[in-house]
């Protein structure tokens, strides 16, 4: 598992117990729920940062970028 996802993992409250040998998460619908936005909210970002990274005089990639950050209030 990535570092990501278990920084993911914890941020959204989700806790792990160990169960038949094994780490098993104990997750409810709240908790899959925010770490779903979490992940899109991640994922967003990283496409943002496209955007920025491609920054021109017409403005055009800077709008794209707002567009996504935006996104997260839909």
């Amino acid at each position: 598992m990535s570092e990501l996802v278990k920084k993911l993992i914890n941020e959204a409250g989700i806790t792990e117990s160990s169960g038949l040998g094994s780490s098993v998460y104990v997750v409810d619908f709240y908790l899959m729920n925010k770490f779903a936005e979490l992940v899109a909210a991640h994922e967003r970002e990283e496409c943002a940062k496209e955007c920025d990274d491609h920054s021109s005089i017409e403005g055009i990639a800077q709008f794209c970028a707002m567009a996504i950050r935006l996104r997260r209030k839909l």
